[in-house]
């Protein structure tokens, strides 16, 4: 059964959750009527430190936290920042502490707890000291002048970014746009790149249609490099450059395509990884293959990019820019450029690799 808190009470946080496990913040909060907005906040403070950073990733029903990552921080604020009226207006606000999908303890507050307020502190985690236990509270008081009082409150100038919200369901990433993506490489093992396209039926007179994938890839020290089937150059997840490929599917029968792979846990030592894919046989142009590249992890919607409807005869297409942004963090972006080989694309995107012919 969940523990209600009330304003002003404090407990060890052990008393109602296991704190070596990953647990969930839930808050939620109704307006009276239409002219009310407001953004919910997880600070983690550290000491002698004037900008308060995430102390928590974002889940589908507010924050997701682990202790464990909170070495150097010694408190964690949940506050509501209103973005119009004022909390004296809502109808209600609750927080929930979670964890295994069961409410561990839960503040419930209404309009008439609060007047002209239009920034709050729910509740907080915290330690007077890096070795101490943890600690709850609820706090239910805020500031008239907004987020700015909270922050001189607490000794902040700079709030932390916003946590990355990462796409859901499928995504058609059309080009030129760009997409960020976080995640957490102990959920994500791998990205896997994919590469699918139609399946013609063979003839006496033409060839299945054989498309290959392959990427640029520069790494954290400036190494450079590439992986394509041609060649034979298939890469490595446990070795530079932790990216690799599959195989090679010759024939367009294997349902899966060509697949990359792209190591998470090693994702700090990559900087960046131009995808391609490339007309080896059997088509003329891009229209004829209906090919598609999807990009799929864990935390995140599949991003896809088909190249079709292009009559172009140019054979090789930059489909996509990985990026690196941080260790947990990277973005795609959509090129669609067509090239008519290798050696033409890296010159666009200025990799500097020595090309000599190939095959398979």
């Amino acid at each position: 059964m969940s523990a209600q808190f009330q304003k002003g009470q404090r407990d060890k946080l052990s008393k109602y959750l296991d704190v070596t496990r990953e647990f969930d913040v839930e808050m939620l909060t109704e307006a009276n009527s239409g002219n009310f907005s407001c953004e919910n906040l997880c600070l983690g403070i550290s000491e002698n430190d004037s900008k308060a950073r995430n102390a928590a990733e974002n889940s589908k029903s507010g924050f997701r936290l682990n202790l464990k990552n909170c070495a150097d921080i010694f408190k964690i604020v949940f506050a509501v920042g209103i973005q119009s009226g004022s909390m004296g207006e809502i109808k209600s606000h609750s927080l929930r502490i979670c964890q295994d999908g069961e409410i561990c303890l839960s503040v419930d507050l209404t309009g008439s707890d609060f007047s002209s307020e239009r920034a709050i502190i729910s509740g907080e985690i915290y330690r007077k000291n890096l070795s101490d236990e943890w600690r709850v509270a609820c706090v239910a008081s805020g500031f008239n002048d907004g987020v700015p009082g909270l922050m001189k409150f607490y000794g902040l100038t700079e709030l932390p970014e916003p946590p990355i919200k990462n796409p859901e369901g499928v995504v058609n990433l059309r080009k030129g746009e760009k997409l960020t993506i976080a995640i957490t490489p102990k959920i994500t093992s791998e990205i896997v790149i994919n590469l699918s396209w139609n399946r013609v039926k063979k003839s006496l007179f033409k060839s299945a249609i054989d498309l290959d994938v392959g990427c640029l890839y520069e790494l954290r020290t400036g190494v450079r490099g590439c992986i394509q089937a041609l060649g034979r150059d298939l890469g490595s997840l446990d070795y530079p450059p932790y990216i690799a490929l599959d195989g090679d599917d010759r024939t367009g029968d294997t349902r899966a395509g060509e697949t990359l792979r792209i190591n998470c846990l090693k994702l700090p030592e990559i900087k960046r990884a131009l995808i391609y894919a490339f007309i080896y046989e059997g088509a003329a142009n891009w229209q004829e293959v209906d090919g598609l590249v999807k990009l799929t992890c864990a935390e995140s919607g599949d991003v896809v990019i088909p190249i079709s409807d292009f009559d172009t005869k140019q054979r090789i297409c930059a489909v996509e820019m990985f990026e690196r942004i941080d260790a947990n963090t990277f973005s795609i972006e959509n090129l669609t450029e067509f090239f008519d080989g290798q050696e033409s694309m890296d010159k666009n995107y200025g990799w500097g690799l020595n090309w000599r012919h190939g095959r398979k």
